[in-house]
């Protein structure tokens, strides 16, 4: 035996070395299959056969890069960043794999994902070249263009031919509208690959802009013919052929991608959102129902089927739709895809507790499954359980960084938990993925100026303008928010820079009346309004004529106002016509001319009877002359004319408020309450009501607040403080403490909200600090500024 023992080891070497050739051969064999089929379109067995080749060999890194490009194209965009790192992570100094997973990164709009990839890309290989091109094209895509400018040029110095910078390049001269740079720097990338779909697709735009349609037509053929079955190239193809030949020419242009692409979900989508846009609903309808016939074990095209009918109130055959494929399928993921939009349908109907058997149904099966653990967030806010919501979005954003839905939910959230500068936070990051966004800006101002935090405001508008210079509407925000602070040199500069934009002319004469009329220059700002009472298309502009008389009225110059109004009389639509006679109405009350100002709100109540203006209009007027009982009988002229109720109930009760009448306020306030609970400003001010009522009626005010509490998501300052008073009023000092310590009472510009976080520590005991707080508001006058005088000793 001990002879033969050097012959045993020697064979199961021998062995061994024979069983890793068979593992190797094996994964390139089944490598070789799996390009064949990928290149016959057959993606699916492509992946089965590159499963088997990772199987045998987990370090291929070939096999890894080539079923991460498989994922991509079947829009498994998770899995193919997984492929990708992994092949990079096995591959011996090759770059493939990481160039391609920061181009998904950038393309699927994972901002933050990119740069922590791209640095750390960068920090491994400080000279690639490729890899500080998308460094380029992610300031680009975050709105940074000077230094993407620069990161691309240095690029370029080294390689003229370079894909990427020289896409960044040909995407900032196409915004400039100079189309020979932006050709330039597209031939020059392409001489590298010619091939390369972001440059050719650019070319294709730079044609379009040009009013070259032939020729935009010829690039995204060729791309379709390289790639007769990308869902992009086809549904670029069908627009542009569709705009020169006609729907029926752009339609078959899909149909034949979906013959090369039978398999294809986003293919099928492409065909149904073009049908959307030219072909009647039925149409669409009927391809969705073939969709649905053509891929049984998919439930996409029934929920959007589903969609389409709840867009149009047919909720029970919504239902119905999403039902069967429920029942049709319980392959995953696309079963509880369809479970989850019957919840989303469910939410819509308001019917809070079937969504959320079906959602925790879901998350009972599938643990893990984001999508129905944001539901469930989106529930909780629903049943006000904000703490709950947070904890479900958290987890999500966790686990998805770059998830900006999550993170728009995840501040709803903050801000019904009362934790708006949290909520500022996940906006902001949201605003990150998303850089150009004007919407996510002014969520973010709204959140600051309900807080009074005005600086803030302007601090995140020239963050965002900074990265989006050229943003119409953050420029204007940049300004409405000078003008609100009283900053007249920045709302002066910003709109010198909004001027540079010839399609903000008319906005820019706007917001220069504004400045005037703040600066109580109103027969300068009656001018420029004047400017813009008729609108390019010859008629006239209720909204500019309203500002108008606002002015005229201020400069003391209503004749002429009425003069100028009454001669395009025949431009107002007639849509707008009982409108522009309560602007006259305005006029002529303006100028004591009663019986034609009444006259001309009759005339429009005629016009339009169920229409709240008119009566909202004539009782405020008169609420201004104390004529508080006509005030009301005019209001509920209109409550019996069947006008909205709540815009009447709102005004009449701030009426009998003003007239001393709290009890009556506080009654209809409850009746609009009972109509409208989420009415934020009747719960604040009902809120207000009862806290200063003597004796306090602490169920009335317990349950007030609590409606206060419920009734909004977004707080502002002045619904905090009401809160926080109501608290104190009602003995429960903690609560009030803990509410104030949040929003930063104590650093606050507001001397009201100094004053009630001063006397919640006097209540609490602290009597040195809470007495050093309210002094700090004696040379200010607002309500309650007596009761702080009396707490600390002071006249």
């Amino acid at each position: 035996m001990k002879k033969l023992y050097p012959l045993a080891c020697a064979s199961l070497v021998l062995l061994s070395a024979c069983a890793k050739e068979s593992a190797v051969d094996q994964a390139a064999l089944a490598l070789a299959h799996a390009r064949q089929l990928s290149e016959a379109g057959q993606y699916q067995s492509a992946r089965d056969e590159l499963e088997v080749a990772i199987k045998a060999v987990p370090s291929a890194a070939d096999a890894h890069l080539l079923l991460a490009q498989i994922a991509e194209k079947q829009g498994d965009l998770q899995a193919a960043l997984g492929e990708y790192v992994m092949a990079d992570a096995t591959a011996a100094g090759a770059s493939d794999a990481r160039h391609a997973a920061a181009g998904l990164l950038l393309r699927t709009r994972a901002f933050k994902l990119a740069e922590e990839w791209i640095s750390r890309c960068i920090a491994d290989r400080p000279a690639d070249k490729a890899m500080k091109a998308y460094r380029a094209l992610l300031a680009e895509r975050l709105g940074d263009s000077k230094k993407a400018r620069a990161d691309a040029e240095a690029v370029l110095a080294e390689d003229q031919t370079n894909v990427v910078a020289n896409q960044v390049l040909a995407e900032e001269a196409l915004r400039r509208k100079d189309f020979a740079e932006a050709l330039t720097k597209i031939q020059a990338g392409l001489s590298k690959d010619a091939l390369d779909g972001a440059l050719l697709q650019l070319r294709a735009d730079a044609f379009r802009q040009q009013q070259l349609p032939e020729k935009a037509i010829e690039v995204y053929q060729q791309l379709v013919t390289v790639d007769p079955a990308s869902p992009e190239y086809r549904f670029g193809l069908a627009e542009l052929i569709a705009s020169r030949s006609g729907a029926d020419a752009g339609e078959q242009v899909l149909r034949d991608g979906v013959k090369a692409a039978p398999n294809s979900v986003d293919m099928r989508l492409r065909l149904i959102s073009f049908l959307a846009q030219h072909k009647p609903r039925s149409t669409v309808i009927d391809e969705l129902k073939a969709s649905i016939g053509a891929a049984p074990d998919q439930t996409t095209f029934d929920v959007v089927l589903a969609e389409i009918y709840a867009q149009n109130n047919e909720l029970d055959a919504a239902a119905s739709i999403l039902n069967t494929a429920v029942a049709r399928t319980n392959k995953e993921p696309a079963h509880s895809f369809a479970q989850l939009a019957l919840a989303r349908l469910m939410m819509g109907r308001n019917d809070v507790a079937a969504a959320r058997v079906i959602v925790e149904n879901v998350i009972k099966t599938k643990p893990s499954d984001d999508d129905a653990i944001a539901m469930r967030g989106e529930l909780s806010l629903r049943e006000q359980n904000p703490e709950a919501a947070l904890r479900d979005f958290v987890a999500v954003a966790g686990r998805q960084p770059a998830n900006v839905r999550v993170y728009s939910l995840l501040a709803d959230a903050y801000l019904q938990n009362d934790q708006p500068r949290e909520a500022v936070s996940a906006l902001k990051r949201t605003l990150s993925l998303n850089p150009a966004s004007s919407e996510l800006l002014r969520r973010i101002v709204q959140v600051h100026s309900g807080l009074g935090d005005f600086a803030a405001a302007s601090r995140a508008t020239e963050d965002f303008l900074a990265k989006n210079p050229d943003s119409v509407d953050g420029r204007t925000l940049q300004i409405q928010l000078a003008i609100r602070s009283k900053d007249w040199t920045s709302a002066e500069t910003g709109l010198i820079r909004l001027r540079e934009n010839p399609q903000a002319d008319r906005l820019s004469v706007q917001l220069q009346a504004e400045i005037r009329e703040g600066l109580n220059q109103n027969e300068a700002a009656t001018k420029f309004y004047g400017r813009l009472v008729l609108r390019d298309t010859g008629t006239l502009d209720v909204s500019i004529a309203q500002a108008f008389a606002r002015a005229s009225i201020a400069a003391g110059q209503i004749p002429q106002a009425i003069n100028l109004l009454t001669q395009h009389a025949s431009d107002v639509p007639q849509a707008d016509l009982a409108a522009y006679q309560l602007v006259l109405a305005m006029l002529h009350d303006g100028i004591g001319e009663t019986d034609k100002a009444v006259a001309l709100v009759d005339s429009a109540i005629a016009r339009a009877p169920a229409a709240p203006a008119p009566y909202l209009q004539q009782a405020q007027t008169l609420a201004r002359k104390k004529d508080f009982a006509e005030a009301l009988a005019i209001l509920d002229r209109g409550l019996a004319a069947g006008a909205p109720q709540a815009p009447l109930l709102l005004v009449r009760a701030q009426i009998q408020a003003a007239s001393g009448k709290s009890q009556d306020a506080i009654a209809t306030y409850l009746k609009l309450l009972r109509l409208d609970p989420g009415s934020a400003v009747a719960a604040n001010e009902l809120t207000n009501a009862l806290a200063d009522q003597n004796p306090l009626d602490k169920s009335a005010l317990r349950e007030a607040r609590d409606m206060l509490q419920k009734s909004v998501s977004f707080k502002t300052m002045a619904m905090i403080d009401s809160l926080a008073w109501a608290d104190y009023r009602l003995g429960e000092f903690e609560k009030a403490k803990d509410i104030l310590i949040k929003v930063k009472a104590d650093q606050s510009s507001n001397p009201q909200l100094r004053f009630h976080y001063g006397a919640v520590l006097v209540a609490l005991g602290d009597q040195a600090k809470g007495q050093g707080v309210i002094r700090t508001t004696l040379n200010d006058t607002y309500p309650g500024r007596d009761e702080a005088a009396r707490m600390v000793g002071e006249p």
